[in-house]
């Protein structure tokens, strides 16, 4: 059996050939998507269990927010929460989640 280590015929000893490795599992099951009901539920839900956190805590950390898709929805749930409070909602977004820090009331003269 052939060492994957060890340079071919005619290949470099300083310039190995690559070894393929399957990338490892991450052992997250996808969700199943949302139909247009459930997804409604969500944005709704969502945006008032926001808002409440943000007006009590001032900020909030996402932990399952930790995907493009998640934090595209998030930041809907973000938006909607910032109407129902009527207060800048501020994300900031990584791969490891969000957190969503409440901005201070407009100016009113």
């Amino acid at each position: 059996m052939e060492n994957p280590l060890e340079p071919r015929a005619g290949e470099s000893v300083l310039e190995p050939r690559a070894v393929h490795r399957p990338a490892p599992e991450t052992g997250r099951v996808q969700p199943a998507p949302l139909d247009a009901d459930e997804e409604a539920r969500f944005y709704t839900s969502m945006a008032q269990w926001l808002a409440q956190e943000l007006a009590q805590k001032g900020s909030v950390r996402l932990a399952s927010a930790d995907t493009p898709e998640r934090q595209r929805q998030f930041q809907e749930v973000a938006h909607r929460a910032s109407e129902l409070l009527r207060r800048p909602v501020t994300t900031t977004a990584s791969s490891h989640g969000m957190t969503f820090e409440l901005g201070r009331p407009p100016h009113t003269a």
